[in-house]
């Protein structure tokens, strides 16, 4: 006992001593980076060892706990640096250790897996055929030169008779091959084997870790049959054509057969197949066969399907002009239904054509230099079908003179001429002469000169030349003047208004007139607004606010009835819509920016800076942008749109300057009077008129002769009919030159009774019975001879009333129906687009929004935003079935899968999406519903990669969600507050409009990578045919419809018409015809698309 109690209390004092020692001492910790990585064979890869706890920050480095590792599993290096091997080994994962030299039993690891990176793919990778049937599968192997792999069947190698075996292609005795590249052949038991899906998989002969699988499924083959084909007919020329075939038996084996010859096809599941008709296939017309056969050969009964001649579909030539002289040009057609029947003509002479192969959307013409661009002026293309019963759409071609202005006559007018305008169907100038208050009127086939009093101090003018008549801005007495030109007189003086809370009125500085509207748009001088003026009650009818300096200038674009002002010293560049007394938009390039002419075959805006050397061109399309290179002092602008050339004045050097807008490049200059203010061009006579301050006199300038017979404007360019009342007649007027007495205009080639008024000007009746739309007619003039002129556009478009607050449209292209969602009267109206009228009205739920149509099972979807519901429409009975699915909260955008008919619902208050088959024969209950972020509000679907995108308005982003594993696969943001969303299976992309942008985003759904392309302003709705590559974006701030050729992403018109905000529009694929809700006037609009 003594001795165990003396070694107790050494013990309790070792006790104690080493509990005060430890917890003085720090703790030493290893850590290395990166924790984890993946290395190819010899590849190296850096490690840091970070160690604490102790001043000695060395370690000594290991693989698998070999010092330095080895050979096998890699080395190390002192300073961390890892080397794999050169062969994977086995495992391949290995570990890396840093052990400090403080202390050897602190240590951290980081884990290396040495991968081969080699892949293997297999395709198909999922097929279902029947007993004795064989199957073709490739494997792809990448990452070695070994390209080989080895097959096996439900991990046996090379199969067997049970699960099917594994032969070389083409034996007719199964040869099981070896390690191959080459593709192989499966063969399927003589009966169905348990279970009756098999797995044949590729292992790579490189690395055996590597493989790919795909599933067999297998079924007792029998015969097919076939019992409905959806669609049954197709436009000819189409870029491609669906057709979705119902019947039994079917397998992937099965072969669709296109009038005896296999096309491409996809198995959906045994009733259902999917083909694929190519452009070649639809390139003659006639009634085909379409048929199933079984890989044994047994064939089902064929249906008929109709391929069937319709008009061509012009979205835009390029170039659309040329120097005068040049050699061979060859204009690119984009647009749709050529085929090798489709001809082209350039002013009525036949032209040689080639289709791209790689886009049957695009035709080539070729014109011949010495023999079509000799003369200068503007020509007719005609893209010709001749078995459609419209066989022709029309565009136009500029010749453009390459020879310098030259000096034709100098006219003495009134003091200090500060404006100039040419009434085109007069042939006469009219001078503003600021410094003696008064016009003058220059007679340019004599060079005479009658004067008139107008107000005081006129600075602008404008000519009304349908109903001949100038407005004069009155600078010094703060008033307009409309000028009678037939008799010289003042009709009226409208005093220009005062705006609320100033004390003095506007100061009228500078006035444009749109003669198609009969409205004036009235720049004003250091002002806060623009004014609005009603030339046929001569009343103001508003002002616009706006900023402007001391010297604004204004253009007029007629067709969108836009007026677009300059700052002239304060403000920026403004786009005013005349009818709605609103600004479209505004455009920042510089406040000095001053004189502006619009090019109104084009559309684009010629902009001159007196401060700046640049002569800027903008397309008021998109509002891009493009420059040349000058001198400064350039004060003002004028454009011949015949030619596609314009003519700058430059106030500091006395000079006119001509301008190809085609390269742009100066043609040559010119010099003229003193201080030129302003210039204006007759176009026909090509002579440019400069209005010189400093000189009290006008300057007119030889611009080069062109060809006499022109169209330079029609009145009215479009007619409405509606379904409910008798077609009427319309008087036309056509202004242009070298008219005759036996000048006969015509609509799409068909003469019209017309009426010779003079050289300049002819009037016809159309009658709107015979001509009935909806149409984009090719309006042209033909004298004797026969002379054709260039043509313009006459358009007839149809309304349908409708509902009430119509939002939505969808178009079955089988049924040739539209269908509107009516939010306002809780129902929908079917359309037949055939008839033009409404052949039912159908009660849905509350607050209908969306429509989405299943063509080949004849189904409409609806979502109801105030019942949470979604409706079922029986488009070929014209009912609507007695169920309802049940979604999320307030459903808006819906879209359909046309392969398994699922229908994907945006629910925008619960951030879901709801799934469920537009096919339901019974209801479906509650959907299925997918999370999503915040705010859905649109789909569109991928069908080839079963792949949903929801257009997030809130989230300013777009969720790509697997529709087989019902989960987000990827996120793109970006677009701002997208509203609408498309898919082009052509280019795989989706196309999501970001509103607030301004942008259509492309995105890529194999890696979510995203582009945008400018649209129209404030694009909220979009529809798209890709038999066309035309697409339309509806936009809700500028009251227009925007037209892009999507095969060169360009903006090719704007449509002055207003439709819903969202999903307002839709494209028929086999003629083009876009249907338009119009929500503020209760119709739907068919709107025949340029050209």
């Amino acid at each position: 006992m003594r001795r165990w109690n003396s070694i107790l209390p050494f013990c309790l004092a070792l006790l104690t001593l080493g509990c005060n020692g430890d917890s003085s001492q720090p703790i030493i910790t290893v850590t290395v980076t990166p924790s984890t990585t993946t290395v190819l064979p010899t590849a190296s890869v850096q490690f840091t060892a970070t160690v604490s706890g102790t001043t000695n920050t060395t370690v000594n480095w290991l693989v698998n706990d070999v010092a330095g590792g080895n050979a096998t599993v890699g080395t190390i290096s002192s300073s961390g640096l890892y080397t794999a091997p050169s062969v994977v080994p086995s495992p391949a994962a290995v570990t890396v250790k840093a052990t400090s030299q403080a202390d050897s039993s602190k240590s951290g690891t980081a884990t290396v897996t040495v991968d081969s990176g080699i892949s293997v793919t297999l395709s198909p990778a999922a097929v279902s055929i029947g007993t004795s049937e064989t199957q073709q599968f490739t494997a792809t192997v990448a990452g070695t030169a070994n390209l080989n792999v080895n097959w096996f069947v439900n991990d046996v190698a090379g199969g067997n008779t049970t699960f099917g075996q594994i032969c070389v292609v083409g034996n007719p005795v199964c040869t099981t091959p070896g390690a191959t590249s080459a593709p192989v052949e499966y063969r399927a038991p003589a009966a169905v084997p348990s279970p009756s899906a098999v797995t044949v998989k590729a292992t790579s002969a490189a690395d055996s870790t590597k493989s790919a699988s795909g599933s067999v499924s297998i079924f007792a083959a029998a015969a097919p049959t076939l019992t409905s084909i959806s669609p049954t007919r197709a436009a000819q020329g189409a870029l491609f054509q669906d057709v979705y075939l119902r019947g039994t038996n079917f397998l992937t084996t099965s072969t669709v057969r296109f009038n005896g010859s296999p096309v491409q096809s996809t198995f959906i599941n045994i009733t259902l197949l999917r083909a694929r008709l190519s452009s070649a296939q639809l390139g003659a017309t006639g009634t085909f066969t379409i048929d199933v056969q079984q890989q044994a050969g047994a064939t089902t009964a064929g249906f008929n399907f109709d391929v069937v001649p319709v008009r061509p579909a012009m979205v835009g030539p390029s170039p659309d002009s040329a120097a005068q002289g040049g050699g061979t040009v060859t204009i690119n057609v984009n647009g749709g239904y050529f085929s090798p029947s489709v001809t082209a003509e350039f002013n009525g002479v036949p032209r040689i054509t080639s289709l791209n192969p790689a886009d049957a959307r695009q035709m080539s013409v070729t014109l011949v230099g010495s023999a079509d661009l000799s003369t200068a002026g503007l020509f007719p293309v005609v893209v010709r079908n001749p078995a459609a019963a419209a066989p022709m759409v029309a565009t136009n071609f500029a010749v453009q003179p390459t020879t310098a202005p030259a000096f034709s006559a100098s006219v003495t007018v009134g003091n200090n001429p500060a404006a100039v305008a040419v009434n085109t169907a007069t042939r006469v100038a009219v001078v503003a002469n600021r410094g003696s208050d008064s016009i003058s009127l220059i007679d340019l086939s004599t060079n005479a000169v009658t004067s008139f009093p107008v107000g005081t101090a006129p600075t602008g003018v404008a000519v009304d030349n349908e109903q001949n008549r100038a407005v004069v801005a009155n600078s010094g007495s703060n008033n307009i003047s409309i000028v009678n030109l037939a008799t010289g007189a003042v009709s009226a003086t409208i005093p220009s208004p005062t705006l609320s809370g100033a004390s003095s009125p506007l100061v009228p500085f500078a006035v444009g007139v749109n003669p198609l509207s009969g409205l004036a748009l009235v720049a004003n001088k250091d002002a806060a607004a623009a004014t609005v003026i009603d030339l046929n009650t001569a009343t103001v009818t508003g002002t616009v606010a706006l900023t402007t300096g001391a010297n604004p200038a204004v253009a007029i674009e007629p067709s969108l009835n836009w007026g677009i002002i300059t700052p002239g010293g304060a403000g920026a560049i403004t786009v005013v819509d005349l009818a709605r007394r609103s600004v479209v938009a505004t455009l920042g390039l510089g406040v000095t920016v001053r004189g502006i002419a619009v090019n109104t075959e084009t559309q684009t805006a010629v902009l001159t800076d007196p401060g700046s050397i640049l002569v800027n061109t903008m397309s008021l399309l998109d509002q891009s942008v493009t420059s040349l290179a000058g001198a400064a002092g350039q004060t003002a602008v004028a454009v011949n749109p015949l030619t596609n050339t314009a003519v700058t004045v430059n106030s500091t050097s006395n000079q006119a300057v001509a301008i190809d807008l085609r390269t742009p490049a100066a043609i040559g200059s010119v010099t003229v009077g003193t201080t030129p203010r302003a210039v204006a061009i007759d176009p026909v006579s090509n002579l440019a008129i400069v209005a010189n301050e400093g000189s009290n006199n006008v300057t007119i300038l030889d611009l080069g002769p062109i060809r006499p017979l022109h169209v330079t404007q029609v009145s009215p360019i479009t007619a409405r009919v509606s379904s409910s009342t008798p077609p009427p007649t319309v008087t036309v007027t056509v202004t242009g030159g070298g008219f005759v007495g036996g000048s006969v205009i015509r609509l799409d080639e068909t003469p019209l009774p017309t009426t010779f008024v003079s050289s300049r000007r002819l009037t016809a009746q159309v009658d709107l019975a015979v001509f009935t739309g909806p149409r984009r007619f090719a309006l042209g003039v033909e004298n004797p001879g026969p002379v054709r002129s260039n043509v313009s556009e006459f358009t007839v478009m149809r309304e349908v009333a409708v509902g009430t607050g119509p939002r939505a449209v969808a178009i079955d292209p089988q049924l040739d129906l539209a269908v509107v969602t009516n939010a306002g009267s809780n129902d929908v109206s079917v359309i037949d687009l055939n008839t033009v009228s409404v052949t039912s009205t159908l009660a849905v739920g509350t607050n209908p929004q969306g429509v989405a149509i299943n063509s080949r099972a004849g189904r409409a979807v609806v979502t109801n935003r105030g019942s949470n519901t979604a409706s079922f429409v029986d488009l070929t009975t014209g009912t609507v079935l007695a169920f309802t699915a049940t979604v999320g909260s307030e459903p808006i955008g819906v879209a359909i899968n046309p392969d398994d008919g699922t229908a994907v619902v945006a629910n925008s208050a619960s951030n879901t999406i709801s799934l469920f088959s537009s096919e339901a024969t019974s209801s479906p209950g509650t959907a299925d519903t997918v999370a999503v972020d915040n705010r859905p509000v649109a789909v569109a679907i991928d069908v080839s990669r079963n792949l949903a995108a929801v257009a997030q308005a809130a989230q300013n982003s777009v969720a790509l969600v697997n529709l087989t594993t019902r989960t987000i696969s990827g996120r793109v943001s970006g677009p701002q507050l997208p509203t609408d969303i498309t898919y082009d299976p052509f280019t795989d992309r989706f196309l999501v409009l970001s509103s607030l942008s301004n942008n259509l985003v492309l995105i890529n759904p194999a890696n979510s990578q995203a582009s945008a392309l400018r649209v129209g302003i404030n694009p909220t709705s979009v529809a798209y045919n890709v038999n066309t590559a035309t697409l339309v974006t509806v936009n809700s701030a500028s009251n227009t419809i925007s037209v892009m050729d999507f095969i060169d992403r360009r903006i090719r018109a704007i449509l002055p018409l207003v439709g819903s905000q969202q999903f307002s529009v839709a494209i028929h694929p086999r003629t083009n015809l876009a249907v338009l809700v119009d929500e503020a006037s209760n119709r739907v609009l068919l709107v025949p698309l340029p050209r």
